[in-house]
């Protein structure tokens, strides 16, 4: 370049050969971001992996005890899932129901039932025999203490501690706790009424004004007060609710406030009585380990009566996410109904798009 007489020239090349470096260096930039960007993401990936491969192998451990203890919920956890089966099973031991087949006095004996059950699981654990939440939901919560009766499938392993029919002992769990189990039906009259709305909502023959002024005329002071809450909620959700799908993923969070906030708020809140979303956790006191949060609740200022979990429609053929929240949601309900001193909860497990 020294050698170069115009300045001109020299400056021109000057010029160019720098932009030639910034050109290259922002290059080079760029392509180290993506590649550390990328190198992020595949650590993420590999954690979460990690993660769901340590819930897997702890998940009969992580669901056994709740011994109090002043240390963090992260804490408690880590030192809960780093305990070997032994430990574990020495944690449950102390927790589960006496087991006496000789004092069941009939095939409704709910208590003896669960008590059976429970010894069968906890003397088939071993370290290659484990709790999945996959396939063994039953199995967990009767570790917690709790019977999970289902309306049409149980895990055939509960049919062999439990001789009567299921469907006579929901209805003795019913009555034990005073709970109605009514017979009434939705009016079939207004149930195909409120169908045809919709179908012309969705047809472009009904504007929405005009369905909810259809919808409030059909209400009146004689009508069942369970009806006319029914028949809200669907004003709620023609008001409210989208009329077209939306065709991006929806997310967890976006399911609930978009989608079920206008069903469950206009059913749930009544006087002092409120539905809220929530992201505390349930039981603060010191006497009690259960520190995950539920994603709702319907409470007052004293007590809450119902816990809700949530899940988008990718996530429905999850069982084990989705048996997860399940088995939350027993916890919480008989913490809730021993704090509290409840003669029943309610839980909903809402999975929705």
């Amino acid at each position: 370049m020294k050698f170069m007489e115009e300045d001109d020239q020299k400056s021109r090349i000057f010029q160019n050969y720098n932009n030639w470096c910034k050109y290259k260096e922002t290059k080079n930039y760029w392509t180290q971001r993506e590649q550390e960007r990328q190198k992020d993401q595949e650590d993420q990936e590999t954690q979460e992996r990690q993660k769901d491969d340590q819930n897997n192998q702890s998940s009969l451990v992580s669901t056994s005890s709740s011994t109090p203890t002043s240390s963090s919920s992260a804490t408690r956890r880590e030192s809960i899932e780093s305990i070997s089966l032994d430990e574990a099973k020495d944690l449950i031991l102390p927790r589960l129901l006496p087991c006496d087949t000789a004092s069941m006095k009939d095939s409704l004996d709910i208590t003896t039932s669960l008590a059976r059950f429970q010894a069968h699981v906890f003397n088939s654990l071993t370290p290659t025999s484990l709790l999945t939440f996959e396939t063994h939901l039953q199995h967990l919560l009767a570790m917690s203490n709790i019977l999970i009766v289902g309306k049409n499938k149980n895990h055939p392993d509960l049919d062999e501690f439990v001789s009567s029919n299921m469907k006579d002992i929901r209805k003795s769990l019913c009555e034990s706790v005073d709970f109605c189990i009514m017979q009434q039906k939705f009016p079939y009259d207004i149930m195909s009424d409120i169908i045809n709305i919709v179908n012309d909502i969705n047809c472009g023959l009904l504007s929405k004004l005009n369905a909810v002024g259809k919808i409030l005329a059909k209400i009146n002071d004689d009508m069942d007060p369970v009806v006319i809450r029914l028949l809200l909620c669907v004003k709620s959700m023609i008001e409210i609710l989208p009329s077209d799908s939306q065709k991006k993923a929806v997310l967890e969070f976006q399911v609930s406030t978009r989608y079920l906030q206008p069903l469950l708020q206009t059913l749930f809140d009544e006087d002092d009585i409120l539905f809220k979303w929530t992201n505390e956790a349930p039981f603060n006191d010191a006497d009690n380990d259960l520190q995950d949060r539920p994603d709702g609740c319907i409470e007052n200022d004293d007590f809450t009566i119902g816990y809700l979990e949530v899940k988008p429609i990718d996530k429905a053929k999850d069982h084990k996410k989705i048996n997860r929240d399940l088995y939350r949601l027993g916890v919480f309900s008989k913490a809730a109904t021993t704090k509290y001193k409840l003669k029943h909860t309610f839980q909903v497990m809402a999975v929705a798009n």
